[in-house]
């Protein structure tokens, strides 16, 4: 991915006369060129790269980063989980509002602890620049916005984790207006708008959604996913809008004044309803009250049937115990679902999406108890805890290296299990034992679900 970027950003620079571009080193505790982002920016020319080493970057201004209509690449070296941007809960992370094009390039960072009053993450006005590659968590807009705000532009957003944000008005993860951003394989999850569109809000727009999953949103007036009002007339295509809530109307999308087509994607889970208001159907479309698995077989719930399933299967061999197995995936800098209700004897199993993250249980924040303490890595990518018969009714636990940027779950306990229907995951045909039928099943299911 990086090389195709580097390739099409310097054939784009020698096209518009940037030929002798520099790379310009940013590391805030080592050898350098500049030891913070802000003096990288400031310094650089058209067609210059910006090159940050792992960190953790801030300033003292109204937003970390102002690109200032600069033409960079501006990248980190490590990858997002080790390179953040850091709003400290007062300011804003990047601002682009100086005619920003599409050769202006974010990629590869963690945008965390942002606050200001439009677009917490990430404000974009007037401008269209590149970004790629980085998880916006944990941000907040006084107005629209808490992730990304964006308004007349035509930014391009591609795989980005938009996750645990938070709007006092509108779109939690996203605000959108007069603009026609083009947003693909982005997983926009558990943000949440005191008004709407807990995941992205639509106004007299034309975005384009394309393969993303918006899921887990809240609104606490209408739009749990979505909300398209005057004219905000989106193009959803390939996607699943999943397990979203609307304290009034449109828990999945509500629309209002506008004809957003839709076509290809999944809706399931969203409370109260899918879709209130008028649309474009594109066909293809799925609806179902509940999000079944679908891939039965994919035991460890990561999208793929491999060798981690075939193992589980061994080991589970023989009569189910009854007892439940509780899937929380790792994605980016947040564990989903984040809050899980349980028994005593239930497992839970966490497994691994990327980075090197640990499952420590303690006291927010950050004061681990010693109840239960695993590894998520690339070498150890599931950890598993049963639940003990003398345990608390309530468990916090958190990653010990990212506690700070709000990485956390809890767990509710009742008491003693008893679920001899589907409270075993390797018992994929619900005959009450894991067997050669289940075996052969998970076999002919190989590879990527779906």
């Amino acid at each position: 991915m990086k090389m195709n970027n580097l390739i099409t950003f310097l054939v784009l620079c020698v096209l518009s006369g940037a030929v002798n571009a520099n790379t310009w080193t940013v590391d805030d505790d080592g050898v350098a060129d500049f030891d913070n982002i802000q003096t990288a920016v400031d310094a650089a020319l058209d067609g210059d790269e910006i090159l940050v080493m792992p960190g953790t970057y801030t300033s003292i201004g109204g937003e970390v980063i102002n690109m200032n209509g600069k033409t960079v690449w501006l990248h980190s070296s490590n990858g997002q989980a080790v390179t953040i941007i850091d709003g400290e809960g007062v300011r804003r992370g990047i601002r682009c509002d100086s005619g920003e094009s599409n050769m202006t390039i974010v990629e590869d960072f963690t945008i965390t602890a942002c606050m200001t009053g439009d677009g917490g993450g990430i404000y974009i006005r007037n401008s269209s620049p590149t970004i790629i590659n980085c998880t916006i968590t944990g941000n907040t807009a006084i107005g629209g916005g808490g992730g990304l705000f964006i308004r007349d532009g035509s930014p391009t957003i591609t795989n980005c984790l938009i996750t645990g944000n938070t709007a006092n008005v509108d779109g939690g993860g996203l605000f959108i207006r007069d603009g026609s951003p083009t947003i693909t394989n982005c997983m926009i999850t558990d943000n949440t708008a005191n008004a709407d569109g807990g995941g992205l809000s639509i106004r007299t727009g034309a975005p384009a959604i394309n393969q993303c999953t918006i899921k887990g949103n809240v609104a606490n007036l209408n739009g749990g996913g979505i909300f398209c009002r005057d004219k905000g007339n989106a193009t959803i295509m390939n996607s699943m809008i999943e397990d979203n809530f609307a304290g009034k109307i449109g828990g999945g999308l509500a629309s209002d004044i506008s004809i957003p087509a839709i076509g290809g994607t999944r809706f399931c889970g969203n409370v109260p309803n899918h879709i209130v208001g008028t649309w474009s159907n594109a066909g293809g479309n799925e609806f179902l009250d509940l999000c079944s698995a679908g891939c039965p077989e994919d035991i460890d719930g990561n999208g793929v049937v491999d060798v981690v399933d075939l193992l589980a299967i061994i080991s589970a061999w023989g009569q189910c115990v009854g007892q439940k197995v509780h899937i929380v995936n790792q994605i980016g800098f947040t564990f989903f679902p984040r809050e899980i209700m349980v028994t005593q004897g239930d497992t839970i199993r966490w497994v691994w999406g990327s980075g090197s993250h640990t499952v420590t249980s303690g006291t927010l924040p950050c004061g681990a108890d010693g109840l239960f303490d695993g590894q998520l890595e690339e070498n150890a990518p599931v950890f598993e805890w049963i639940v003990p018969s003398a345990t608390p009714d309530f468990i916090e636990y958190f990653c010990n290296p990212h506690c700070v940027l709000d990485m956390n779950g809890s767990i509710s306990v009742t008491g003693i299990g008893n679920n001899p229907s589907g409270g075993c995951p390797e018992d994929i045909d619900n005959s009450g034992a894991v067997d050669v039928t289940d075996l052969l099943g998970l076999i002919s299911a190989w590879g990527p679900c779906g």
